[in-house]
């Protein structure tokens, strides 16, 4: 007998060479993760068929990094499919980027069936290079993994260990819930950008004396879940207040989401000595529930400032020192992770966080 290990053309995947060629914008930071969802192998089988025939599956993945899902097409009856299908997400911080993928075999009566999951690190994709590799799928039940620290060094283009270590390793060699060929690149798309509108990039009347605040709400993130909606998943719905002075700007209420994106710009008058004026930015959950949004900030105004100042001390690890240009003094604040409703009961928002901020005769752009 002889054997020999070889390369049969026909039996490999091959991929358009787009997802590995050269990057249209090597020098901006990297805000994506693009996924190529190449093939699934030994699959469980799911569905029972009768007279002790095999069993087969209808698989679908779906890719989930924070509140964004994206998913495939269904394969069915088929325990290892090929997709080639692509994905995009934004994940413009590696630092806390983690995607999950889901396996499931779909079915349109009586619901999806979890068959595995498995993730990835945007941390380990850092060299941007594409990481084509096969990931083991993990019991359903396994929790997402924090992130472990990845040196820039030690990032290959088959290495992707993570929180599991040798286990992992073990788990990927025997895969008996199957596994997935995924290829994945970290890199710009200026789909994923958020640029700034042109009212924040000019000044029109630059020796002209200042007397408006230019405010552009992009996004959040990691906001406190406060309510739980009809199908039990817990989330907010934020909404922003901006006040300096006595004018107050509100901004639109994002429904069901804890990742939201406004990108809403406001203006904001100032009168007087600009140094001793303060800008309160303030997020909280809003909730039809009694009275209306603006009756709710008109009536609890004085609750809410109360609120907020004694929730300061609670969420030190949090906590951080901003200003508007460059002032000498500058305010605190953090994000009070609390569910506590503001007022005596009768309000319908309740406080997600804060930020207070100095405001200062700077005419320059601050991101914050």
């Amino acid at each position: 007998m002889a054997l020999r290990w070889v390369h049969n053309p026909e039996h490999a995947v091959v991929i358009d060479h787009k997802y590995d060629e050269k990057e249209a914008f090597p020098g901006r930071e990297a805000n994506a993760i693009r996924i190529l969802l190449i093939r699934a192998r030994k699959l469980p089988a799911m569905d029972r068929r009768l007279f002790g025939k095999e069993g087969t599956s209808d698989p679908m993945v779906t890719f989930r990094l924070k509140d964004k899902l994206l998913e495939s097409t269904v394969k069915n009856k088929q325990l290892s499919p090929e997709w080639l299908e692509s994905f995009e997400l934004r994940a413009d911080d590696p630092d806390d980027s983690i995607v999950e993928v889901i396996v499931d075999d779909w079915d349109q009566l009586s619901g999806n069936d979890c068959m595995g999951k498995c993730f990835i690190d945007v941390k380990e994709l850092k060299n941007r290079k594409l990481h084509r590799r096969w990931y083991a799928l993990l019991p359903p039940s396994t929790s997402k993994p924090n992130q472990a620290a990845v040196d820039d060094e030690s990032v290959s283009e088959y290495s992707s260990e993570g929180e599991y270590g040798a286990e992992f390793l073990d788990h990927a060699n025997k895969a008996p819930l199957g596994k997935l060929e995924l290829a994945c690149r970290w890199l710009y798309l200026p789909d994923f950008d958020l640029p700034v509108p042109d009212q924040m990039l000019r000044d029109t009347y630059p020796h002209d004396k200042i007397n408006a605040l230019h405010i552009y709400l992009v996004r959040g993130t990691h906001l406190p879940a406060v309510d739980v909606d009809v199908m039990g998943h817990r989330t907010s719905d934020p909404l922003v207040t901006f006040v300096l002075e006595e004018e107050r700007k509100n901004s639109k209420v994002k429904k069901r989401t804890l990742e939201p994106f406004w990108k809403e710009y406001f203006d904001v008058s100032v009168e007087g000595d600009l140094e001793p004026q303060v800008l309160k930015i303030q997020c909280d959950d809003w909730d039809l529930v009694i009275v209306q949004r603006r009756e709710n900030f008109k009536t609890h105004d004085a609750a809410r400032r109360s609120a907020a100042t004694t929730s300061w001390a609670s969420a030190p690890s949090r906590s951080r020192n901003c200003s508007i240009g460059n002032s000498t003094g500058t305010g605190s604040g953090s994000w009070a992770r609390t569910t506590k409703t503001i007022g005596a009961g009768a309000s319908s928002i309740s406080p997600l966080g804060y930020i207070i901020t100095r405001n200062t005769s700077s005419r320059r752009l601050n991101d914050y």
